[in-house]
């Protein structure tokens, strides 16, 4: 997720989700979100904005012999800072392995980095984005994620070859109801457009 933007000149302010691993590595579907991600913090930095951006994921596998072996949100915010993400401006979040975990563990850490933070953009997969608005409503009114947050979703293009995988398994879960045990792999958060940042009122951020 990324914090609240912060202007270099008057202060002002202004917050991605997962995909697995392969052997330690971004997969196709995690590197459309992270690039998505630093084009969007590349375009507020230009504007003048100054993004917190928080990578969300922890060490993830169905057993303890096949856990990846590094987390999520280490090799992405890795992949982050080598497209042009600050590093002093990166915040990494190693405990979550669902989706849920991701807005629940990374909203309070934007707001724990900078208080005044008011408006966070989370970045995911554009087949994604119906799924965590649900998860996202579930937890304001669960009380895990701060409902006052100005929260928009941003859609990063999913890969020709995960198309068909990816609308079959958000289709099923998301009409079966079981959004909850629905587990993803890595959550982005990152700054949502430039001038969604600068044009509003001080207090946002974005997440990645």
């Amino acid at each position: 997720m990324v914090a609240p933007p912060r202007r270099r000149g008057p202060a002002r302010r202004r917050r991605r989700l997962g995909s697995s691993l392969d052997g330690g590595r971004t997969t196709p579907l995690l590197e459309r979100r992270a690039e998505r991600t630093a084009a969007l913090v590349a375009q507020a930095r230009a504007e003048g904005a100054d993004p917190w951006v928080v990578a969300s994921g922890g060490v993830t596998g169905a057993t303890a012999f096949d856990a990846q072996p590094v987390s999520e949100a280490d090799v992405l915010g890795a992949r982050l800072v080598e497209l042009g993400v600050p590093r002093e401006r990166l915040l990494l979040e190693e405990r979550a392995l669902s989706t849920s975990d991701n807005l629940a563990l990374s909203m309070p850490l934007l707001q724990a980095t900078d208080p005044g933070v008011h408006r966070v953009a989370v970045v995911t997969s554009d087949g994604h984005v119906a799924r965590v608005r649900l998860l996202l409503h579930r937890a304001v009114v669960d009380g895990r994620v701060d409902g006052a947050l100005d929260v928009v979703l941003v859609g990063a293009t999913t890969p020709l070859s995960d198309v068909r995988q990816a609308l079959v398994r958000e289709v099923s879960l998301v009409a079966g109801n079981r959004v909850d045990s629905a587990m993803t792999t890595a959550v982005h958060t990152a700054v949502s457009q430039a001038r969604w940042f600068t044009g509003g009122p001080a207090g946002g951020s974005a997440s990645a």
